[in-house]
Protein backbone atom coordinates (compact mmCIF):
# COMPACT_ATOMS: atom_id res chain seq x y z
CA UNK A 1 0.00 0.00 0.00
CA UNK A 2 3.02 2.40 1.06
CA UNK A 3 3.87 2.19 -3.29
CA UNK A 4 0.53 3.20 -3.67
CA UNK A 5 0.90 6.30 -1.73
CA UNK A 6 4.37 7.52 -2.60
CA UNK A 7 3.63 7.12 -6.47
CA UNK A 8 0.03 9.30 -6.08
CA UNK A 9 2.45 12.16 -3.42
CA UNK A 10 4.64 11.45 -7.07
CA UNK A 11 1.35 12.96 -9.32
CA UNK A 12 -0.05 15.12 -6.96
CA UNK A 13 2.72 17.28 -6.25
CA UNK A 14 3.39 19.48 -9.48
CA UNK A 15 -0.49 20.42 -8.44
CA UNK A 16 0.27 21.20 -5.20
CA UNK A 17 -2.18 19.72 -3.84
CA UNK A 18 -3.18 20.35 0.25
CA UNK A 19 -3.59 17.01 1.83
CA UNK A 20 -7.25 15.96 2.28
CA UNK A 21 -9.09 14.02 5.30
CA UNK A 22 -11.51 11.43 4.14
CA UNK A 23 -14.65 11.16 5.95
CA UNK A 24 -16.66 8.61 4.61
CA UNK A 25 -15.62 4.89 2.71
CA UNK A 26 -16.84 6.65 -0.39
CA UNK A 27 -14.04 9.20 -0.27
CA UNK A 28 -11.47 7.02 1.01
CA UNK A 29 -12.12 4.40 -2.05
CA UNK A 30 -11.93 7.82 -4.16
CA UNK A 31 -8.60 8.19 -2.83
CA UNK A 32 -6.97 4.59 -3.20
CA UNK A 33 -8.56 4.78 -7.03
CA UNK A 34 -6.69 7.89 -7.57
CA UNK A 35 -3.18 6.67 -5.67
CA UNK A 36 -4.33 2.95 -8.19
CA UNK A 37 -4.24 5.00 -11.38
CA UNK A 38 -1.04 7.13 -10.20
CA UNK A 39 0.63 3.73 -9.81
CA UNK A 40 -0.48 1.98 -13.22
CA UNK A 41 0.85 5.31 -15.13
CA UNK A 42 3.79 5.20 -13.42
CA UNK A 43 4.66 1.45 -13.89
CA UNK A 44 3.06 2.13 -17.45
CA UNK A 45 5.78 5.16 -18.46
CA UNK A 46 8.15 2.94 -16.75
CA UNK A 47 7.94 -0.25 -18.98
CA UNK A 48 7.44 2.44 -22.06
CA UNK A 49 10.88 3.90 -21.35
CA UNK A 50 12.74 0.42 -20.61
CA UNK A 51 11.42 -0.61 -24.40
CA UNK A 52 13.56 3.06 -25.72
CA UNK A 53 16.43 0.91 -24.99
CA UNK A 54 20.09 2.59 -25.01
CA UNK A 55 18.08 6.14 -25.45
CA UNK A 56 16.94 5.60 -21.94
CA UNK A 57 19.34 3.95 -20.46
CA UNK A 58 20.46 5.28 -17.02
CA UNK A 59 17.62 7.96 -16.62
CA UNK A 60 16.74 8.21 -12.91
CA UNK A 61 12.88 8.05 -12.30
CA UNK A 62 12.94 10.88 -9.91
CA UNK A 63 15.34 13.36 -12.10
CA UNK A 64 12.64 12.76 -15.26
CA UNK A 65 10.04 13.03 -12.65
CA UNK A 66 11.80 16.85 -11.95
CA UNK A 67 12.51 17.35 -15.35
CA UNK A 68 8.88 17.32 -16.35
CA UNK A 69 7.93 19.35 -13.31
CA UNK A 70 9.59 21.98 -14.82
CA UNK A 71 7.62 22.19 -18.27
CA UNK A 72 5.08 24.85 -17.48
CA UNK A 73 3.15 26.60 -20.11
CA UNK A 74 1.40 30.51 -19.83
CA UNK A 75 -1.60 32.36 -21.60
CA UNK A 76 -0.10 35.14 -22.80
CA UNK A 77 -1.56 38.48 -25.13
CA UNK A 78 -0.32 40.35 -27.36
CA UNK A 79 -2.65 43.32 -28.74
CA UNK A 80 -5.72 41.41 -29.03
CA UNK A 81 -4.23 38.21 -29.97
CA UNK A 82 -3.74 35.28 -27.33
CA UNK A 83 -1.65 32.72 -27.17
CA UNK A 84 0.07 29.63 -24.78
CA UNK A 85 3.46 29.64 -24.33
CA UNK A 86 5.28 27.15 -23.30
CA UNK A 87 8.55 26.40 -21.70
CA UNK A 88 11.48 24.46 -23.28
CA UNK A 89 11.93 21.22 -22.34
CA UNK A 90 15.00 20.61 -19.82
CA UNK A 91 17.25 17.42 -18.60
CA UNK A 92 15.08 14.12 -19.96
CA UNK A 93 11.80 15.35 -20.21
CA UNK A 94 11.75 15.08 -24.23
CA UNK A 95 12.00 11.44 -22.71
CA UNK A 96 8.32 10.43 -21.32
CA UNK A 97 6.73 12.40 -24.25
CA UNK A 98 8.49 9.53 -26.83
CA UNK A 99 7.88 6.68 -24.21
CA UNK A 100 4.45 7.65 -24.41
CA UNK A 101 4.09 7.45 -28.22
CA UNK A 102 2.26 11.68 -27.97
CA UNK A 103 4.10 14.89 -29.43
CA UNK A 104 5.27 17.11 -26.76
CA UNK A 105 2.60 20.30 -26.89
CA UNK A 106 3.45 23.00 -29.58
CA UNK A 107 5.98 25.66 -27.76
CA UNK A 108 3.18 28.20 -28.81
CA UNK A 109 -0.78 27.59 -29.44
CA UNK A 110 -2.60 30.42 -30.21
CA UNK A 111 -6.10 30.72 -28.28
CA UNK A 112 -9.45 32.14 -29.10
CA UNK A 113 -9.37 35.93 -27.73
CA UNK A 114 -11.12 36.46 -24.86
CA UNK A 115 -14.64 37.10 -24.43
Amino acid sequence: MWQVEHFFRDFKSPLNARPIYHRNASQVRGHLMGCFLGMVLATALRRALDELGDDAKGVEWHRLMQDLRRVQAIDMTLGDRRYLVRSELKGKAWLAFRAAGIKPPPRVTPLPAHV
